[in-house]
């Protein structure tokens, strides 16, 4: 429904409004099927775009066209990977000026995405017995394509078949030779993010096993005799020695003439080696020319979409004899090339909170219609594949559609991801131009009376009117920004008697640890998560154990829905220990495990602990993890080398929590007093804060007054979780403003009136 939608805003904002450049572009408007038959949204052209957007009212189309115009120039329109979509959204972009602005034309994009009309021509010449030999490198097509069985017979009538990957799938395993590639901390490399930034790949450690990364292997076929052109006979004339030689070599002829003037090429390469990166001038931003002859691709996918009808059968509802209409999205799991790593695999999904399997989501109104709840396993067939799957029940997933998690499935990749979930690649469609479409395919969904549980992480998915997390909208900020700061206005007290006596002064001590937490900026991603997981020696305790609720990580995502169940509002509270100066923990502790250190944090002294589980009890964030088992004993081998030295590996029966990385605290201390001075902010980043893509997390010293976490502290947005309580806790989160339109802003309020 994206490409209809696309389409009829374009259509909206230059044959209808005729505002923008290309108003006056009779091949655009032509394209865009505008004429005097059509004008005016009065058309069958526009109206059944409306229908294909799953029936999208033209008021909503106008207003979406008429903000994009008031904001021309400073606006960014994006899609999916899509050509057909892709080239609408070019269009839009181009018309409402962003070109040169918000959107660069000198960016330089690298994607992993295969081209997938090559893929589609080395298959036909497979089969037809044209391909002599086939050398696959970190690409696993017989897992990813929809009909990977069927490429996986074609390869057979190859006569060599060549796999260099750091482990078995399902590619390789129809391969005559293996190769073994070192892994990319074992090994040296280099790459160009964007234009004038360069960056360089060094081995963290020598090669465990006896391997060799893919271009020390190119290196020695072009050796060893054999002949070639393009990247072979590139490899061969810089051949020298090994791949480092050629990385030294390149980056000597290529980079060294534009980033290193004034040095030699010695101290040009050591410093980009201590760097990392070697930086140079970025180009102006320019504008790129819209190519009106691309619109082609989109006008002929529209014509080929069909309506969204649904229809009932005596067995459920279906859509027009093929059942409902599913799309497939990329979670963390990736493409699932990383579906063997356990951290991935626990990860929480940001919306659902389920670890470990993916799952068909359906939303609430058409799950109650077609007689599903949570955990029902259902059959999803369509004439390319079957499977069965386990449903969620997943607010804002509109009605007559559902949608699969890509990535799993995995049937070789490891002791960890094999047989995990199901692989929704098998229900992709191939549309020549436009590659793979992952959105708009038919199914039919039937029950079969089975049941299977999902490990979900989060049981309750609103506060009650709780003050645990406070939104708000952008009118109701600038009207009373002190509004923002308040989650419960009737129950928050700005003085509180202290229990503890006499209360400790902690403006007398040199630190006292605070973080800050922007609600704004955090998009629930999960990054911290497995910062903290990898950080702090957190161990994954499997499926069984989810289910169980003994997930062990110290940091989590909370998220909370407002509003309707059909069109929710979601809002992400990264929740961790509050280190709170009246830490309810400490008073029940009988052996005083749990303790306040004299720079603020809540500590633990991990020997005292005899496992009452008092303190987890009585924390009122849930945020203490209790050890059942000795989870690190199942780590064997190599798989012992992923602990952090810096970090205690725990034992069973103690509890544990965030340190707010007590153990980069004290090495910035060591580091400080050997220089004479105190700690800044530059010199100290916890683990989730180093990670965060968007920055939404600061950490420092509050005694500081130079500190950025104390321009948060004492922002009007600024706010404690559950600041009733008196616990005092050392984490401040800014409230999360919405720029919401009337319809969400009467979500909100409901939200506020004590149904959040």
């Amino acid at each position: 429904a994206e490409l209809a939608a696309a389409l009829a805003v374009a259509y909206e904002l230059i044959v209808n409004q005729k505002r923008g450049k290309f108003a006056g572009n009779a091949e655009v408007v032509g394209l865009l099927g505008g004429d005097s038959a059509t004008a005016h949204g009065s058309g069958s052209l526009f109206d059944s775009l409306l229908g294909k957007a799953g029936g999208l009212s033209h008021a909503k189309v106008k207003a979406t066209a008429e903000a994009l115009w008031d904001a021309r120039g400073k606006s960014l329109v994006v899609g999916d990977g899509t050509a057909a979509l892709q080239a609408v959204v070019n269009l839009l972009n181009s018309n409402l000026d962003n070109e040169g602005v918000t959107v660069d034309g000198n960016g330089d994009v690298s994607t992993s995405v295969p081209v997938t009309r090559q893929l589609a021509q080395l298959q036909g010449e497979l089969e037809s017995g044209q391909i002599d030999a086939v050398i696959f490198h970190r690409v696993n097509p017989v897992y990813f394509l929809p009909n990977g069985d069927a490429f996986a017979n074609a390869l057979k009538k190859a006569k060599l078949v060549i796999s260099v990957q750091d482990r078995l799938d399902e590619t390789n395993l129809n391969a005559d030779v293996i190769l073994a590639e070192s892994h990319d901390l074992e090994s040296w490399g280099d790459a160009r993010p964007r234009p004038s930034f360069y960056s360089l790949q060094q081995p963290a450690i020598s090669p465990i096993a006896d391997t060799r990364c893919f271009e020390d292997i190119l290196i020695n076929w072009v050796r060893g005799g054999v002949k070639g052109s393009g990247l072979l006979a590139q490899t061969a004339a810089n051949a020298k020695g090994n791949f480092y030689d050629y990385v030294k070599e390149n980056w000597k002829q290529s980079v060294f003439p534009a980033h290193g003037k004034g040095m030699t090429f010695i101290d040009f390469w050591e410093t980009a080696l201590q760097k990392g990166v070697a930086v140079g001038k970025p180009a102006a931003p320019r504008e790129r020319a819209f190519r009106t002859s691309s619109l082609k691709i989109a006008q002929k996918a529209a014509s080929e979409m069909k309506p969204l009808t649904i229809s009932k059968s005596k067995k459920g509802p279906a859509i027009e004899g093929s059942g409902i209409i599913l799309g497939m999205y990329v979670s963390a799991m990736g493409d699932g090339s990383y579906a063997n790593n356990a951290w991935i695999q626990e990860l929480p999904d940001p919306i659902s909170t389920i670890t470990w399997d993916n799952y068909l989501n359906v939303g609430p109104a058409f799950a109650a219609e077609l007689g599903l709840q949570t955990n029902d396993v259902v059959l999803v067939k369509n004439d390319q594949a079957s499977f069965e799957i386990p449903v969620l029940v997943q607010p804002g997933i509109a009605k007559g559609a559902a949608t699969i998690a890509l990535g799993y499935g995995r049937k070789q990749v490891g002791q960890v991801g094999n047989h995990v979930g199901q692989n929704a690649f098998r229900f992709a469609k191939f549309s020549g131009e436009n590659g793979f479409n992952f959105g708009g395919v038919a199914v039919s969904v039937t029950k079969t009376g089975k049941k299977y549980e999902l490990a979900i992480t989060q049981g309750h998915h609103r506060t009650e009117g709780r003050p645990i997390i406070n939104d708000i909208t952008y009118s109701e900020y600038r009207q009373n920004p002190e509004a923002a700061a308040h989650t419960d206005p009737h129950l928050r007290m700005k003085e509180v008697p202290s229990l503890w006596t006499p209360p400790v002064d902690y403006a007398k001590q040199p630190y006292k640890w605070i973080m800050g937490i922007d609600l704004n900026s955090c998009t629930g991603c999960g990054s911290c998560v497995i910062a903290c997981q990898a950080e702090n020696n957190i161990p994954v305790v499997g499926r069984d154990r989810v289910r169980q609720s003994r997930e062990m990580h110290w940091m989590r995502i909370d998220r909370y829905y407002s509003g309707s169940e059909e069109s929710p509002q979601v809002v992400f509270q990264p929740m961790l220990c509050q280190h709170c100066e009246n830490a309810p923990c400490e008073t029940v502790c009988p052996v005083v495990a749990t303790s306040h250190s004299e720079d603020g944090l809540n500590q633990m002294t991990y020997s005292r602990c005899v496992g009452t589980r008092y303190c987890q009890n009585n924390c009122p964030y849930k945020v203490r993890r209790f050890n059942f088992f000795d989870h690190w004993k199942d780590y064997k081998d190599t798989a012992n080398l992923v602990w952090n030295p810096d970090v205690t590996v725990r034992s069973r029966g103690i509890m544990e929590k965030c340190t707010f990385c007590v153990q980069r605290i004290n090495e910035a201390k060591g580091k400080a007093k050997d220089k004479n001075m105190k700690i800044r902010d530059n010199d100290l980043r916890t683990a989730c804060q180093q990670t965060c893509p968007t920055e939404a997390i600061v950490f420092g010293n509050e005694n500081d007054t130079d500190a950025i976490v104390n321009g948060w502290k004492m922002h009007p947005r600024s706010f404690r979780a559950l600041e009733i309580l008196n616990d005092r806790p050392a984490i401040h989160y800014l409230t999360k403003v919405r720029n919401s339109d009337p319809v969400a802003h009467a979500d909100h309020q409901e939200a506020k009136d004590g149904h959040h």
